[in-house]
């Protein structure tokens, strides 16, 4: 998993092994530093035993790489907060509705902070994204101290269902202006991204045209958001 310091503009590998020793899971934990003269992996300690998420997802915001796991003893769900900077853990254990969204929900930077996402529609089913969702259900991390979240609910406009039609879709992130970002996960034919503004109640299509866009030869698709490659090194 990578981060990111924003005080010493440093990027670093956060690596997890799982290990096995006479029946006994157990996990090592290393960091790797890039970009400094002596590059070599560092042995790291955790209090609380714990293995990644089956599903690996991470997110980085404000130098803190957050990712889901379980609690080996309790068997319970964790959001792990690592600083990159001072390399260190924090275990965020989460109960009730905010443990189905760590299942099956995904990570979001909302304005700097962390924000867990899920889709839901009108018979309860949650985590799949089409046009029969309903509802979108975001919390987010308030006081990492006091385990603080605030939760809000954005009940979908009609026009979503014409909107999306029969893509299936996936979250991507939120934009600086807290526009929720969706894309193709399963694209027919052409590639899509759906913008919805829960301000201003709205949905958006945009296909997305260029250089290998052909999307009828892949059968998965993942989409980045705020991804800049530096055109130079095309020069």
């Amino acid at each position: 998993m990578f981060g990111f310091d924003p005080i010493d503009k440093q990027y670093m590998v956060l690596c997890i092994t799982r290990l096995r020793h006479r029946g006994d899971y157990y996990q090592e934990h290393q960091v790797l530093t890039l970009g400094t003269p002596n590059q070599s992996w560092r042995m790291l300690e955790c209090s609380i035993p714990h293995y990644v998420h089956l599903l690996p997802t991470e997110i980085c915001i404000n130098g803190v790489l957050y990712y889901k796991s379980i609690n080996l003893s309790t068997k319970t769900y964790l959001i792990v907060c690592f600083d990159v900077r001072s390399e260190k853990f924090r275990l965020l254990e989460v109960k009730g509705s905010l443990g189905r969204a760590v299942l099956r929900g995904n990570m979001v930077n909302h304005s700097g902070r962390l924000g867990l996402i899920m889709s839901e529609d009108n018979e309860g089913n949650v985590g799949v994204i089409n046009r029969r969702s309903s509802k979108f259900k975001l919390w987010v991390l308030e006081d990492v101290e006091k385990h603080e979240w605030s939760e809000r609910i954005f009940v979908l406009p009609a026009s979503w269902e014409n909107v999306v039609g029969k893509h299936m879709l996936n979250f991507v992130g939120v934009t600086r202006t807290n526009e929720i970002v969706l894309s193709s996960w399963y694209p027919i034919n052409r590639f899509y991204l759906f913008y919805f503004n829960p301000e201003w109640d709205t949905v958006v299509r945009v296909e997305i045209q260029g250089v290998d866009m052909d999307v009828s030869n892949y059968t998965l698709v993942e989409t980045f958001l705020d991804h800049v490659e530096d055109v130079k090194l095309y020069a």
